[in-house]
């Protein structure tokens, strides 16, 4: 139940909350799906230090029991953080490994999540062509795939890549079409 509630807590955007009731979990049951909502709670309440450290054991455990697809998405998460955290070249690092592993476990959402925190890596950097040439490319996978909030999302960011460049008519287009399918 404390899982349960931690995703109700997820859901619901209150993510201290959700570490909370993951942490019961994990503290009652160690396992692969807990350490990683764990993990995504805790970047979200901006409680990098402990995401951290609830990565790196995640990606142990997935190491020891040979579970490449959330290897995958420990690395994806250490992008993240990686991101957040500003230390951009060790979350280029864990993406790419993250791209690596879910293009040869052939999941292409799991790429099209990767490649997206690429783009935004390049944004940061100030990079905005390059980030608007991965973003392009996720947004054709996030269609193929049929992923609404995915494309939504991306939408956003190339709408942001756009205004950087100064192309502010298709970044207006970008930003409504966002719009659209957030609402």
């Amino acid at each position: 139940t404390f899982f349960l509630r931690g995703e109700q807590s997820f859901g619901d955007c209150r993510f201290a909350d959700a570490a909370r009731h993951y942490q019961q979990s994990l503290d009652f049951r160690p396992a692969l799906p807990v350490f990683l909502n764990l993990s995504a709670a805790l970047i979200n309440a901006a409680h990098f230090d402990q995401a951290g450290e609830t990565l790196q054991l995640g990606l142990q455990q997935a190491r020891r029991q040979e579970r490449r697809d959330y290897e995958a998405a420990f690395h994806a998460n250490l992008g993240v953080l990686g991101l957040h955290r500003g230390k951009l070249e060790v979350g280029r690092q864990a993406t790419e490994e993250a791209l690596d592993l879910f293009t040869r476990l052939k999941d292409p959402r799991g790429e099209a999540d990767a490649l997206l925190v690429l783009g935004s890596i390049h944004a940061r950097r100030g990079e905005w062509e390059e980030a608007a040439r991965l973003y392009r490319a996720v947004l054709k996978t996030y269609e193929s795939i049929d992923h609404p909030l995915g494309r939504a999302n991306v939408l956003a960011d190339l709408g942001n890549a756009r205004l950087h460049q100064e192309e502010y008519d298709e970044a207006l287009l970008h930003y409504r079409a966002a719009l659209t399918l957030h609402e």
